[in-house]
């Protein structure tokens, strides 16, 4: 891929879009089909950290996204900032957490917990990123 973008060594762009489509609950051939390219390619993008321009403008038309969510979205600093604003503790398979008790019966609930604060956060950070374009 040519033209590739210079990005924080954090940043992956095919983790990033992959979350995104997910969000979105759109499968693959739905999401290649609004970039303009094959399925097999936006799978094989999906592989790669670090996308071309090219393709992080088709992927950020097709999410209706700011191109530079994309460029600079750390999954990292995500769940770091997830895990430092909340306290966990554990007692017999069950956990509390700061904002009120929260009883889990098995990992998955744990899982699913924690990737709905995931996705919290992250539109938290395109809205503040939103207020940053626009300011400009």
């Amino acid at each position: 891929m040519d033209n590739i973008t210079e990005a924080n060594p954090q940043v992956n762009h095919g983790k990033t879009v992959r979350s995104f489509r997910h969000i979105e609950d759109l499968s693959q051939k739905e999401l290649s089909a609004k970039m303009g390219i094959s399925q097999k390619t936006l799978y094989k993008l999906e592989q790669e950290a670090i996308w071309s321009e090219e393709y992080l403008q088709k992927a950020t038309k097709a999410l209706e996204v700011p191109v530079e969510v994309l460029k600079n979205y750390d999954h990292q600093a995500t769940v770091n900032n997830i895990i430092s604003n909340n306290t966990f503790t554990s007692d017999n398979n069950s956990s509390s957490i700061n904002s009120g008790p929260v009883t889990y019966n098995n990992t998955l609930d744990k899982v699913v917990d924690v990737y709905d604060r995931m996705m919290n956060e992250l539109r938290g950070r395109i809205a503040q990123l939103e207020k940053q374009i626009a300011q400009k």
